[in-house]
Parts: C-alpha cells; sequence; structure tokens
C-alpha cells in the first residue's frame, strides 16, 4: 500500500505537469531573485551558503558572520515552500488551477507557515529520546572502521522514516488548513489511526529516495558544483512536493451486491460422515456463482466507473475481488428452499 500511495504522489505531479511546473517555477525563481540579492549583500560564496543551508562541513568565520543572511535565506526557502504547497493542496482538493504565478492567499500561507513550524518543532522535540536511543545503540558502531559509512546510513535513514512517519500522521491537518477548514491536531491523529502500517511504508520509501538523491547530489557535486546545486534545488522541491501529494492522496472504493439467481444445483445439507465434536453432522453448502452472475459483476465494474467519472473523481482503478460466495450479505437467493 505504501508503495501504491508514493506511485499516487508522484504521478499527480507527472500527469498535471503543466500544472505542477506553474506553481512550482513562478514561486521558485521568485525564491533563487531573492537568493541570488541576499549573496550578493553578504561575503559569503553560494557554494558556501549551500554547504551552510545543507549543514556540509564546518563553519568557517566567513560564514558565520553572515548568519543573518543565512538565516533569511532559510525563512525565504520555507515561506516559498509554503505558499507552493497551498496551491497544489487547493488545485488537487479544490481545482484552483494556476495562472502564471499560482494564487497567493497571504494570511491562508501565513496560517500553514505557522502550522508548519509548530509542527516540525513538536516532531523535533519528540524525536529527541529517539534520538538518543539510536545514538546509544548505533554509536558505538559509527565510530571508525570500515562499517561505519554504511551504520550512518541506516541510521539516518532509519531517523528520516520516524520523523517523516510521525508527520505524515499530523501533517495531514495542513490540507486542511489550506482550504480554510482547520483540523485539530488529535483529529488529525485519529484520522490517520487506520492508516498507520501504510503509512510507515511510504515514509521508509521517502526516506529511501530523499537518501539516495543525497548521494546523487553528492556525486553530482563532486564534478561540477553549480549541478549539484541544481540537481539538489530541483530534486529536493520535487520531493517536498511528492510529500505533499501524500498528504492530499485521498482514496474511495465502491463495490456492489446482486442476486444469485435460486439455482437447483446450489444447495446446503447436512454431512453425517464427518461430524463435529458434539456428534453432529456438519454443515456443507455447495454452491458457485453462474453465467448470470459473472455477467452481472462485470456490469458493476462498468456503472461503478461511469458513476465515479462522474462524479468527478480522478484515477479511477476498476477490479474483480472475485469474492466467494458467502462473502457478502445475501437478503435472497443463492438457494433453493424446498424442492
Amino acid at each position: 500500500m505504501g508503495g501504491r500511495i508514493v506511485q499516487h504522489a508522484f504521478g499527480m505531479i507527472f500527469r498535471n505537469l503543466s500544472e505542477s511546473l506553474k506553481i512550482m517555477l513562478g514561486p521558485s525563481l521568485i525564491a533563487v531573485a531573492i537568493f541570488y540579492l541576499l549573496v550578493g549583500t553578504s561575503n559569503v560564496s553560494v557554494a558556501q551558503f549551500f554547504g551552510a543551508m545543507q549543514m556540509q562541513g564546518g563553519m568557517d568565520p566567513s560564514v558565520a558572520s553572515a548568519a543573518p543572511v543565512i538565516l533569511m535565506g532559510l525563512i525565504l526557502y520555507f515561506v516559498i515552500f509554503c505558499w507552493i504547497a497551498v496551491a497544489w493542496h487547493r488545485f488537487v482538493l479544490l481545482e484552483e488551477y494556476p495562472g502564471v504565478l499560482p494564487a497567493l492567499p497571504l494570511a491562508t500561507v501565513a496560517y500553514y507557515a505557522w502550522r508548519s513550524f509548530g509542527l516540525a518543532v513538536l516532531l523535533t522535540v519528540g524525536s529527541i529520546p529517539v534520538l538518543m536511543i539510536l545514538g546509544l545503540a548505533l554509536g558505538p558502531m559509527m565510530m571508525g572502521g570500515a562499517a561505519s559509512g554504511v551504520v550512518e546510513l541506516i541510521f539516518g535513514l532509519i531517523v528520516t522514516t520516524v520523523f517523516t512517519y510521525f508527520w505524515f500522521r499530523i501533517a495531514i491537518v495542513l490540507p486542511a488548513t489550506s482550504v480554510g477548514e482547520p483540523l485539530s491536531l488529535r483529529e488529525g491523529w485519529g484520522a490517520t489511526a487506520r492508516m498507520s502500517g501504510a503509512i510507515l511504508n511510504t515514509a521508509f520509501i521517502m526516506s529511501l529516495i530523499n537518501l539516495v538523491l543525497t548521494l546523487v547530489v553528492s556525486i553530482v557535486g563532486s564534478v561540477s558544483g553549480l549541478l549539484g546545486q541544481a540537481v539538489y534545488l530541483g530534486g529536493t522541491l520535487l520531493i517536498l512536493l511528492a510529500g505533499v501529494s501524500v498528504l492530499t492522496t485521498w482514496q474511495i472504493g465502491m463495490g456492489g451486491f446482486g442476486e444469485v439467481l435460486p439455482y437447483h444445483e446450489n444447495r446446503m445439507f447436512l454431512d453425517y460422515d464427518d461430524l463435529d465434536k458434539w456428534g453432529l453432522p456438519k454443515i456443507v453448502i455447495d454452491a458457485e456463482f453462474k453465467e448470470n452472475e459473472l455477467k452481472m459483476k462485470k456490469d458493476w465494474i462498468e456503472q461503478a466507473e461511469e458513476m465515479l467519472e462522474l462524479a468527478g473523481c480522478k484515477e479511477i482503478t476498476t477490479y474483480d475481488s472475485n469474492a466467494p460466495i458467502g462473502r457478502g450479505i445475501h437478503e435472497m437467493g443463492t438457494a433453493r428452499m424446498g424442492r
């Protein structure tokens, strides 16, 4: 199920590529323009700025002196992403199509940013015990040696998966915020409880994708710093938008019930050769679907697909579960009663 959710999340982006680009490119170009303006007013190079934002390497004095500029850059990226996220939520949930630039409802974006920040702080504080436990368990194995690099990757993957899992469990409140129907944290947590297993799988897959992106950026960056920065920004934006898409991946299902004609061959009888522990004969049901029921199931699928399309549903998948007789409720039919 987690794989299907991730596939659907990325699929929404690429199947609506024109809208995706309109939502992402405009705000991103504005962010890049402001970014270069910020860098131009400081004594920090582009490479140093990106290194500081990715927390790579030590903080040399020139970068430390430009900490306010770096902080402004981080806030800029956060606000721009919230703008993109709100626009994407509203496109998916309300079919609010973007123009050259997506709409910018300032109050909604500000509230979305505030709730996102609050959730991030909550998860960061809550993850401290998990980090301490994992650090104690895996710390000795990361203290050098041939296997230390692998252990660090595993450590990072576990931490990211746990953080992402809890993020998906509570961040379901954000799409509701973007469409003006706020949801409480408790309501969001309760709404995702039934899907906790699928959400854990989704979190692991998204964390694995993020790990692969990090490795790719590292490899590309060693060849070309500028290209590495471009891959980092583009990949990060894509993964973040996919994460937003996960929060708007809703599914509904439709099934059918129908009458099984009372065929004489469909019967229920007592088997005196097979007794239960009380010495009573067991009940045997001998029944099957025939041509009429098979045609009826095919008609169900066609009618259900048409109804869902008319209701405005997207990404419709039809299938026959091949459920056996007795799987559903039978008010009538199936077997003849009497001779």
